[in-house]
C-alpha cells in the first residue's frame, strides 16, 4: 500500500503547560522518569502493595521533548554538528546528514564513528547542497561559454597557423631533398676518388712491406752473424757491448715464469722470488678476542720459497664511504716459506665493513 504523508504539527505537545517536568537522563528519586530507565517499577504496583502513580508532569516533559523534535522536522529543519552527542553516539555513521552552523551548507557523512566538525574539518564529509550552487552553476556556465568562444578562435588561428606550417615545411623538404642530391652526386665523386687513392696506398704500403721486410731478413742475418762470431752454440763469453736489434731467446733465465692470478707470483733473474695477493674481507674468520672487528686468514704461497720468506706486507683496503681513524689495521704473523697469516682489524665506526686485505711477499 502506498505511504500517505501524516498531518504536519506546528506545535509541541503541552507547549504552554505550567505542569511539565525537564526529564533527566538518570536520576534516584522514587517514581520519577528518567531517560534511562523510563519510568521505574514502582509506578507499576498498585498503590496498595506499595506502588507509586506516575506523575503527569514527567508524561507532559517526555511527549513536549520528543514533539519539539517532530516540529522541527515537520518544518524543514536539519540538524547540526553536536560535538557533545557525537562523542556519546561513538560519531556519525556512514548516510547522515547535517547542516553547517549557518543553515546554508547541507553535508553527508561518508565514514562511520565520525567525530570530525564539519564546520572546520571536512574530513570524512561531503558537501551535497548549497545556498549558492545556483549562483556557482550560473558563472560555470558563464565561464563554459566564454571558454568555447575562446576555443574556437583558439582553434581557427591554430588551424591557419598548421596550413601555413605545412606550406612551409613542403617547400623546405623539397630544397632539403635537392641539398641532399647534390650531396650524394658529390659524395659518389669522392667515394670513387678515395677508392682510387686506397689502391694507390695498398700498392705502396705492400711494396713498403716487402721492403721492410727483406731489409729485417737482412739485420737479422747479419745480427745472427755477429753473435756467432762473439758465441757458439755451446756458449761462451761476450767481451765488449753487445747491441741486440731484434730479440734474444734464453730459456736458460726465469724470466718468463710467473703467474697474474690471485694469489700470484714472478721470479727474477737474481732468484729471487715476489708473491702477492687478496683476501676478501668476506673469507676472513672472527679471532677469538671478542672484538666483533677483528678478522685473520691463513694465505698458502702460490709458490714456495726455496730457502726463506725475507719480507712480507698488508695493506687494509676499505671502500670509498668508510671512515678511517687510528684503530683500523693490517698485520701478518706465523710467516713461512709456505705461507703465513694475514689479520685485520676495521674502524668501529666505520659504515661498511673494509673490502679486504693486499699482501706482499719476497723471499728467495
Amino acid at each position: 500500500m502506498s505511504l500517505t504523508q501524516p498531518v504536519l504539527n506546528a506545535v509541541a505537545f503541552a507547549v504552554n503547560s505550567a505542569h511539565i517536568n525537564q526529564i533527566p537522563i538518570s536520576t534516584t528519586d522514587r517514581g520519577a522518569a528518567s531517560f534511562q530507565m523510563g519510568f521505574p517499577y514502582e509506578t507499576m504496583v498498585d498503590k496498595l502493595a506499595g506502588g507509586v502513580p506516575p506523575n503527569g508532569e514527567d508524561f507532559n516533559g517526555i511527549f513536549n521533548y520528543l514533539s519539539k523534535h517532530q516540529v522541527w522536522l515537520n518544518a524543514g529543519g536539519t540538524y547540526k554538528f553536536n560535538g557533545p552527542l557525537a562523542d556519546a553516539l561513538g560519531g556519525y555513521q556512514k548516510g547522515a546528514i547535517l547542516a553547517s552552523n549557518d543553515g546554508l551548507r547541507l553535508y553527508v557523512c561518508t565514514v562511520d564513528g565520525n567525530t570530525t566538525d564539519l564546520n572546520s574539518d571536512m574530513t570524512g564529509w561531503k558537501l551535497i547542497g548549497t545556498s549558492e550552487l545556483q549562483t556557482l552553476l550560473d558563472t560555470l556556465q558563464t565561464n563554459i561559454d566564454q571558454e568555447r568562444g575562446w576555443r574556437e578562435t583558439a582553434d581557427a588561428d591554430l588551424l591557419q597557423r598548421i596550413g601555413w606550417e605545412s606550406d612551409a615545411r613542403i617547400t623546405n623538404d623539397n630544397a632539403l631533398q635537392a641539398n641532399i642530391d647534390q650531396e650524394r652526386g658529390w659524395r659518389e665523386t669522392a667515394d670513387a676518388d678515395l677508392l682510387q687513392r686506397i689502391g694507390w696506398e695498398s700498392d705502396a704500403r705492400i711494396t713498403a712491406d716487402n721492403n721492410e721486410r727483406d731489409a729485417r731478413i737482412y739485420s737479422d742475418n747479419l745480427l745472427n752473424d755477429k753473435i756467432d762470431l762473439k758465441l757458439d752454440k755451446a756458449g761462451g763469453t761476450i767481451t765488449g757491448s753487445l747491441t741486440v736489434n731484434s730479440q734474444i731467446t734464453t730459456p736458460s733465465l726465469s724470466l718468463s715464469t710467473f703467474s697474474t692470478s690471485n694469489p700470484g707470483f714472478t721470479t727474477l733473474p737474481n732468484g729471487f722470488i715476489m708473491q702477492f695477493g687478496f683476501v676478501s674481507y668476506s673469507d676472513m674468520t672472527p679471532m677469538d678476542s671478542g672484538n666483533a672487528f677483528e678478522r685473520y686468514a691463513h694465505v698458502n704461497f702460490p709458490t714456495n720459497f726455496p730457502n726463506a720468506c725475507l719480507s712480507t706486507q698488508a695493506t687494509i683496503c676499505i671502500g670509498p664511504t668508510q671512515l678511517v681513524s687510528y684503530d683500523t689495521w693490517a698485520q701478518v704473523k706465523e710467516i713461512s716459506r709456505f705461507g703465513m697469516d694475514v689479520l685485520n682489524q676495521s674502524n668501529a665506526g666505520a659504515l661498511t665493513p673494509p673490502q679486504g686485505i693486499y699482501w706482499q711477499a719476497i723471499g728467495y
